[in-house]
């Protein structure tokens, strides 16, 4: 059997107060963000850095893979 609540009464008041209150938390976390946008700026560095390492990382791989497989073709071991 389900259990009726009363509903609450949002008043006009109470709506605007809670807006003010959504408003003013979310003044303070733009602020917060706009406080830390260096450390993003910085992340977003680290990574780039991170990805340029990873790609030069992965053509010396290639590379490597590429050698090994030219002195195989060259020293006629497969035939």
């Amino acid at each position: 059997m389900a259990v009726m609540l009363p509903r609450e009464k949002w008043t006009d008041e109470r709506l605007d107060n809670r807006n003010q209150e959504v408003d003013t938390s979310l003044a303070r976390i733009e602020v917060k963000l706009d406080e830390h946008s260096a450390n993003f700026d910085r992340i977003d560095k680290d990574i780039r850095e991170l990805r340029d390492e990873i790609r030069g990382m992965n053509r010396t791989l290639f590379a490597g893979f590429l050698a090994v497989f030219a002195a195989i073709v060259g020293t006629n071991v497969f035939l």
